[in-house]
């Protein structure tokens, strides 16, 4: 399979042989515009999907089956899931070399490949070596080393989506971006202070805030533009004060402030992973204002970042975010992101690890 070389800045090529070029996306615009490009017979027998943030992974997946299966009855008989936590990967290249019988192509789809042992991985690298041109490889998973022999095989011989981690205020700003472009795409106006109070409000996670924007647009069914009022109305922002509290009990290490109010934020029908993410919004603004201040930069520079944060506000978190102190912001956000993934999987009382994430905050 041959590639066209291009000057996109969003994904590089490099030369795999002679024949061939590799290919490696660091977003899903171009990833996409590359799927298009592979319609109908020109697909890779490899990709690799790679992102920190579900969303994008679930996306990328997304785009890729409905591009390889143009139907859903197709997509149903032709699309094979696996989880490297659940599944062997024998059992998985045992599927791969099944020939195919209900549909002329097949996708395997392996979430969280990077679970597997080294052996395992070691095996499903054998198999980039001579891959089924029956069948498309899909893996999937939130990151994989780059200096790994596995990682550079599957540069040599497979399209990658490996989208780089931004830092916290990159990502509330291309967020908000993202948030204005998909209500455009839906024909609807959200301006760019509405959206950034959405963010504010529900944190960056952007599968949590695609769900949010679907209720929107069928909460404002005709109307053309979303509005404060409509956030107000149905994406509870009947906690938003209470949300701000336990942040200022936070970085005023008032444990027993800060326990009362997630239990009444828990309490009220606030879902544990909403409210940890709205904490870590708060972490990384933090975390922001004393990196500009840290680089020399002043009150000017913050307002030029958060242009929301004006007068006795701008003042108020430049203090909080200055005596909370930047090692702690950033230790605060690992431990917030710990906390996350516990929630995701275990069986423990929200409450009981709203507590203990909140105990380990107050440190010093």
């Amino acid at each position: 399979m041959k590639w066209k070389k291009t000057t996109d800045k969003d994904y590089t090529i490099g030369v795999a042989n002679q024949s061939e070029y590799l290919l490696k996306y660091t977003s899903l615009a171009p990833f996409t515009k590359h799927l298009e490009g592979a319609l109908p017979n020109h697909f890779a027998e490899l990709y690799v999907v790679l992102s920190k943030e579900p969303y994008v992974r679930e996306e990328g997946v997304r785009r890729l089956t409905t591009l390889l299966f143009q139907d859903a009855k197709s997509r149903q008989l032709g699309v094979y899931s696996f989880d490297a936590n659940e599944h062997k990967v024998d059992l998985i290249l045992e599927e791969l070399l099944t020939l195919t019988f209900f549909s002329i192509r097949r996708a395997i789809v392996i979430q969280n490949v990077d679970k597997f042992t080294k052996e395992a991985m070691g095996k499903l690298q054998d198999y980039f070596t001579n891959p089924s041109q029956d069948v498309i490889l899909i893996l999937v998973a939130s990151t994989i080393n780059r200096a790994t022999n596995f990682y550079k095989q599957a540069e040599k011989v497979g399209v990658l989506l490996d989208v780089p981690e931004e830092k916290p205020w990159e990502k509330e700003k291309n967020t908000i971006d993202w948030l204005v472009s998909q209500s455009s795409h839906h024909g609807k106006i959200l301006s760019h202070a509405t959206a950034q109070r959405l963010v504010k409000q529900l944190g960056t996670d952007q599968q949590l805030l695609s769900n949010e924007l679907q209720k929107l647009l069928c909460f404002i069914d005709n109307r053309k533009s979303i509005e404060d009022s409509d956030i107000n109305a149905i994406c509870c922002s009947g906690n938003t004060d209470n949300i701000w509290q336990l942040a200022e009990a936070i970085f005023k290490r008032d444990t027993s402030a800060s326990i009362v109010i997630a239990s009444h934020l828990l309490k009220s029908g606030v879902a544990i992973i909403a409210l940890l993410r709205q904490i870590r919004t708060q972490f990384q603004t933090g975390y922001q204002i004393c990196s500009i201040l840290a680089g020399g930069g002043t009150s000017h520079d913050v307002n030029q970042e958060y242009p929301y944060m004006k007068n006795a506000i701008l003042e108020r978190n430049i203090q909080q975010s200055t005596q909370f102190g930047a090692h702690k912001f950033k230790s605060g956000i690992l431990a917030i992101d710990a906390a996350e993934m516990l929630a995701k999987n275990s069986t423990g009382e929200p409450e009981f690890i709203m507590n203990i994430l909140l105990v380990k905050l107050a440190e010093r």
